[in-house]
Formats: C-alpha cells, sequence, structure tokens
C-alpha cells in the first residue's frame, strides 16, 4: 500500500513548529544576533522575528516532502535539506536558549565553530554512508553529466564518493575542534567549505574517467561486431 504522507517528517515539522515557536515567543529576547565577526564578535543585532524563517522554511518543505511521496529523484533530496534545516534549528535555539541577553561587539558565550560545525561535521561523515542508495538520477552533489549517462556509472560514482565524503568528515571534525579553541570561526567556515568541494570535484573526475572506459568499451565491441558482420558477410559471398 503506497504511504499517502511521510509520517517521520511530518511529526518532526509540527514538533519544530511547536519548539521554535514557543522559545521565539517566550525565551528569545527582543534583539538575537544576525551576524558575527572573524573572532566570533557579536557584529548586527537584529529583531529576533527574523528567527520565523526557523518555523515557516522547514514546514513548507516538509508540504513538499510530502507532495513528492513517489518521486525519489526529488523526495530524496527534499528530506535531506528538511533535515539540514532542522539542524540548523536546533543549534539557533541552543544558542538563543542559553543566552538570556545579547551586546554587540560581545563574544559569543559558546564557540560557534564547535556549535555550528561540529554536529555538521559528524552528519557529513554519517550521510556518506547513505550515498550507496542514492536513487539514480536524483538530486545529489555528485550528480553530472557523466554520472547520468548510465546507472551502473552513477552507482559506482557514489561508491567512490562514499569513502571521500567520510574522510572529508573526520578532517572536518578535527580541523572543527582546533579552530574552536582559537575561535577562528570563518577560516573554519572555509575548511568545511573545502572539505565539500573536494569530493564533488573528485566524483566529477572518476564519473568522467568511468565514462570515457564506457565509451571505450563501446567503441572496442562495436568494431568487434563490425568484423564479425564483415566476416559473414565475406562467407557468405564465397558460398
Amino acid at each position: 500500500m503506497d504511504k499517502k504522507f511521510d509520517l517521520k517528517t511530518t511529526i518532526l515539522a509540527i514538533f519544530n513548529f511547536l519548539v521554535c515557536g514557543i522559545i521565539l515567543l517566550f525565551k528569545s529576547p527582543a534583539e538575537v544576533p544576525l551576524f558575527f565577526s572573524f573572532n566570533e564578535k557579536i557584529a548586527v543585532l537584529g529583531s529576533k522575528w527574523f528567527l520565523l524563517a526557523s518555523i515557516i522554511i522547514p514546514s513548507i518543505i516538509a508540504v513538499f516532502v510530502n507532495l513528492t511521496i513517489k518521486k525519489d529523484h526529488l523526495n530524496f533530496f527534499l528530506k535531506m535539506l528538511f533535515f539540514v534545516c532542522l539542524y540548523e534549528n536546533m543549534l539557533i535555539m541552543i544558542y538563543i536558549s542559553a543566552t538570556d541577553s545579547f551586546a554587540k561587539g560581545a563574544v559569543s558565550e559558546i564557540p560557534l565553530s564547535l556549535i555550528y560545525f561540529l554536529p555538521l561535521s559528524g552528519i557529513v561523515m554519517i550521510s556518506a554512508q547513505k550515498l550507496k542508495t542514492m536513487p539514480y538520477k536524483s538530486i545529489s552533489p555528485f550528480r553530472n553529466k557523466y554520472s547520468i549517462q548510465a546507472e551502473f556509472i552513477w552507482k559506482q560514482a557514489h561508491i567512490f564518493a562514499k569513502d571521500i565524503v567520510f574522510a572529508a568528515g573526520f578532517f572536518m571534525v578535527i580541523a572543527t575542534m582546533i579552530f574552536a579553541i582559537f575561535r577562528l570561526l570563518w577560516i573554519n567556515l572555509i575548511v568545511v567549505i573545502i572539505g565539500i568541494l573536494i569530493p564533488i570535484i573528485l566524483t566529477y573526475r572518476e564519473s568522467k574517467l568511468m565514462s570515457q572506459k564506457r565509451s571505450d568499451m563501446q567503441q572496442k565491441q562495436d568494431n568487434l561486431n563490425k568484423k564479425k558482420s564483415k566476416s559473414e558477410e565475406n562467407k557468405q559471398a564465397e558460398n
């Protein structure tokens, strides 16, 4: 029997809506940090109502997840996006809840590098194991013009990416713990971006190599078929 809606996503969306709404109304100060400087000092304060996005965006994505329940290539991507949003909301709300007031120029009470990037690095390592089951031609970081040429190239590309993504996540964990000590938030962000881009670049290269091997094998097979066909024609002509 086909599912009419995604129960897990729906429950989490409702839970997120209620928890974020309660924190926003009763716990958040009037002004919250919107931007941090290089050394994690609060650079910009703004209205707490900017946090409405943490309620609205996951709810909208949850609706689209249910609308695309039978479309694996979209549903898989939307679920990943939904859980990333929940992860960001968790960090925002923990930070807001842990602090009663904020002042411009004040250093964040908790190292932001540790809050934001350590769990994210762990998620990267865990998500690496899911790459083997990524639906063919789904919206994936490793979807490119070579990986979508054939399903076996798609699968091999994502198996190749799995180990690299896991290694990148592990490297990000170590780097985050080091940068958190010195509160180097933006350097940590650059390291995370590089850690995400390298697997994409290397997998693109590997997909291209597999595509070339496929083309070479196809060319060899075509040549063999032509030779076989020509040989049969010669035999028939001799007879």
